[in-house]
């Protein structure tokens, strides 16, 4: 029986599954870290592998997220997938939020940011990263950045900030934990599935926040 290999780092978590083929969970592991995604992420892959070789699909979690978990994530996924010669597929942090609900949840707007959020008529600068869901869990559009108006509010990366955001706009918030590996699995099985692969490269909404060091010497 094939089975996939699911893993996410995007948060604050190192998440590692194992689905079969028919969607059954086999194994999944989760462990929350500040930091050392990469020193976590390996031990972990082989510890839910335990010597298999039947792996016929991995899917990774791309984010948005942590600049070094997702690097991490995806260069152990592609690695892999390139060493067995098997498909290797990204899964959006947004469609993984929305597909740990229940269903019957109704509309819901996934928002994954850390920065401080922006309801209409704020300074764009502050604008989150969003993705609006209808109430069947169909993605109304890509993900992009605006404000958030919606009725439900979901954040994963935005801590205290999600509470008083929602207060703003005096809608209900939930807030959820890290990406689930299993989850990620289990989309990435569906798309498979349905001929729809999507690359495991980074999502990245905007530019990352760094600035390239200069030469000793060399004034600004």
């Amino acid at each position: 029986m094939a089975v996939a290999l699911g893993i996410d780092a995007s948060g604050a978590a190192c998440s590692v599954s194992l689905t079969a083929w028919d969607g059954q969970v086999l194994i999944a592991r989760q462990e929350f870290v500040e930091r050392g995604h990469a020193t976590h992420m390996m031990p972990m892959i082989a510890e839910v592998l335990g010597g298999r070789h039947d792996v016929g699909a991995i899917a990774v979690g791309i984010g948005p997220g942590s600049f070094t978990g997702l690097r991490v994530a995806l260069a152990a996924a592609r690695g892999i997938a390139l060493a067995r010669a098997i498909p290797c597929l990204g899964v959006d942090g947004f469609r993984a939020q929305r597909a740990a609900l229940p269903p019957d949840i109704g509309p819901v707007t996934v928002v994954l940011d850390a920065r401080p959020m922006a309801v209409p008529g704020d300074d764009p600068k502050h604008l989150p990263m969003v993705q609006r869901f209808s109430a069947e869990g169909i993605a109304v559009h890509e993900p992009r950045l605006e404000p958030v108006d919606a009725l439900i509010v979901l954040g994963t990366l935005v801590g205290q900030r999600i509470g008083s955001l929602a207060a703003r706009l005096n809608a209900p918030a939930i807030e959820l934990g890290p990406v689930r590996a299993e989850i990620v699995a289990a989309l990435g099985l569906a798309d498979l599935a349905a001929g729809r692969v999507v690359p495991a490269r980074p999502l990245y909404l905007r530019a990352p926040d760094v600035s390239v060091a200069r030469p000793a010497g060399v004034k600004r």
